[in-house]
This record gives C-alpha cells, structure tokens and sequence, in this order.
C-alpha cells in the first residue's frame, strides 16, 4: 500500500474547477478556501493587449449569454468583458486574478502574444516570488524570459522527449508540468536531480492521485483541490478514512 513521507503541493485546476466555474473569480475564491497552495490558470491576449484569464481561444463553450463566437485574440477587452459566464462570473482580466489569489500561482500563456505583458505584469506586481508563467508553448517562453527574465518559467509538455532535458535548459525553466499518463518515475527523477520542480495534472481519480504520489511529484494538479487533498492524506495514513471518489473530468489541460 502506498504511503509517502513528503507531501506534495496541490494546486487548483483553473481554481476549484468543479466546485466554480473555471477560471473565474469565484473558483479562484473557492480554490483558496479549499487550501490549494496554488492556482493554475489561463490567459490570452485581446486584440487591444488586455490579459484575458479563459481556457479555450474562444467563448464558446463557458459563455452562457453574449457573444459565442470570434477568438479572443480577436476581439477587443470590452468585446469579452460583456460576456456573461456561468453563476453569474465574467471573464477576468490577470491583474484582477492576482490581486485576488494569496498562493502560489502558475499563469499558463495559451497564445504567444499573452507572454511578454503577462510576465511584465508579475514583474510590475512584484510577484516574481510567487507567480510562475507556463506554457506549453516554447516560444511563449522565449518571450516571458526576454520581457522579465527574473520571472520564473515552467514548460508544460504530454510527456517527455529527447529534445526536452536541452530545451528545459535553453529555457531557463524551474518548472516541468507533465501530462500524468506521460509521465515515468525516471523523467521525474531526472528532471528533479537537475533542480526542477515537477507536476503532474490533471487528476481526477484516486488511483491517479496514487501513481502521482508514487511518481515523487512536487505538485499534484487537479480540478477539486480539497479532494485531492484528501486523496493524498488518505495514502499517507490509510486506516484514517475512507478512500475519496472520483471527480468529474474537465476538457484536458
């Protein structure tokens, strides 16, 4: 049976996920209130160079009035501001995002244009201690190191390859996100023996948060972060409750 003597970090997918709606002010609130030490989220460029904090390059699929149609990247701040999210929630800008959330907070640039203002913006926060920025997007990458080079940067990959150990290097990464069905026990080692921390995401049942925990992870990513909490507590001390259930899945990563 497993159990560890370190814990690792949980962190809020898009917040609380499944508790909020995601990527929202209040799954942020929520995340927080469910102790995750930190929060994932995500954000795009408007066309005007406002930060957009939403998954998906459109609207579609979290609007539940306004506009359904267009890319962010293509429409104004004002154009995305009007749109009306589940439960009552807006789409938030990133300043707004930061300026709420306490921990940790892992901002993962989904559009090469979001990368250089995003990174700028922790920097002009004075966030740079907390606030890492990820993508899966190396050239994001390249451009958050140019912009504020004293923001720490995280790569996000399915899983590794032969060209990942020189382009973590070439990044300055000090963060590696992997997918957990890609991940091994040796790329984990690896990438922790050079001095990086390692996740994995997203986990959404209570035999994936056992592998994750058997991996060695530093971080453990999931859409309810309280239960995934309990997942991890309930492996280290077995007898001390009952196995936590499954969560409902999101859209991956």
């Amino acid at each position: 049976m497993t159990t560890t003597t370190s814990t690792p970090r949980i962190v809020g997918h898009r917040g609380a996920a499944t508790r909020a709606p995601e990527n929202t002010l209040a799954s942020f609130a929520r995340a927080v209130l469910d102790g995750a030490d930190a929060v994932e989220l995500d954000v795009h460029a408007t066309r005007d160079g406002r930060l957009a904090v939403h998954h998906d390059a459109t609207l579609g699929r979290t609007s539940v009035a306004g506009r359904h149609a267009g890319r962010i990247g293509e429409l104004t701040w004002r154009e995305v501001a009007e749109v009306e999210l589940a439960g009552d929630q807006r789409v938030p800008e990133l300043a707004e995002a930061l300026d709420l959330i306490p921990t940790d907070v892992f901002v993962e640039v989904k559009d090469v244009a979001a990368a250089a203002p995003a990174a700028r913006l922790v920097r002009e926060r004075g966030l740079a201690d907390r606030v890492v920025i990820t993508s899966f997007l190396p050239d994001a990458l390249r451009l958050a190191a140019s912009a504020a080079p004293e923001v720490r940067r995280g790569l996000i990959e399915v899983h590794p390859t032969r060209e990942s150990p020189s382009l973590l290097t070439e990044l300055g990464a000090s963060v590696y996100h992997l997918c957990l069905a890609g991940a091994r026990a040796e790329d984990v080692a690896q990438a922790q023996a050079r001095g990086l921390e390692v996740g994995v995401w997203t986990l959404h049942t209570f035999d994936e948060v056992r592998r994750a925990v058997d991996l060695g992870c530093d971080t453990l990513t999931a859409d309810d972060p309280a239960w995934c909490r309990a997942a991890v507590e309930s492996l280290r001390a077995p007898a001390a409750g009952a196995r936590p259930t499954a969560i409902a899945s999101l859209p991956a990563a």
